[in-house]
């Protein structure tokens, strides 16, 4: 019996050593660079910090290409840019559908305080992807028409099997994820700090942004 007591604490003894020699081989480190138009900075253990950070580029990216207003070529520039309706189709375009869905619901949440189709005012005041211009039209006329685009109960928002179809008021009605693409990305690239690096303990940021989990280095 005495033995068995003896081996049990033994094999624990050895399963906590391989635990912390865990922990050696895995050094906290930081990782930071640009995204969104601002910065984003990591502090997490990990083995290998280069092809860590490799591939949070490459997720920011791709995050940027769907849901950044100030790529001309993003998913949601080309819907801005399009005349009334335009076609999403959620497993080519899972960033972009997570947040204008993400939209859809806080809208609903705040009875219509948190919108994401107040685009044409950001960019009217100055607040937006445009140059900020050096006089502004403060006209009731100019505002009202500005106005009649703002609103997403404006929008249609149609789901058809594999796809959805967003339907614009009117022309020149827009979208912006600015109040909700930054947290999301934080979660994005937390979520894959989890899954390929298998870290427990983690900070990350971005522009303000922050998700942390586990303990800190200190």
């Amino acid at each position: 019996m005495i033995r068995y007591a003896v081996f049990t604490l033994l094999i624990l003894w050895i399963a906590s050593c391989e635990r912390e020699a865990d922990g050696v081989e895995s050094p906290w480190v930081k990782l930071s660079g640009s995204t969104m138009g601002t910065t984003y900075s990591i502090t997490v253990q990990a083995t290998d910090a280069e092809k860590l950070k490799r591939s949070v580029d490459s997720i920011l990216v791709a995050f940027n290409e769907e849901v950044s207003t100030y790529i001309p070529s993003s998913t949601i520039s080309e819907c801005n840019n399009s005349l009334d309706s335009f076609w999403v189709f959620p497993v080519k375009q899972p960033h972009f559908t997570r947040n204008i869905l993400k939209a859809e619901e806080l809208y609903h949440l705040t009875d219509g305080y948190f919108d994401p189709t107040v685009m044409p005012l950001v960019n009217h005041w100055g607040f937006g992807y445009k140059e900020r211009p050096q006089s502004i039209d403060t006209s009731k006329v100019l505002i009202d028409s500005l106005l009649s685009m703002v609103g997403l109960n404006r929008w249609s928002i149609g789901r058809f099997g594999d796809s959805m179809l967003l339907v614009k008021p009117k022309a020149g009605a827009q979208l912006d994820f600015s109040a909700s693409a930054k947290g999301d990305g934080v979660d994005l690239v937390a979520h894959h700090l989890e899954d390929v690096a298998k870290a427990k303990n983690y900070l990350v940021e971005i522009g303000g942004e922050v998700y942390a989990k586990g303990k800190s280095p200190k």
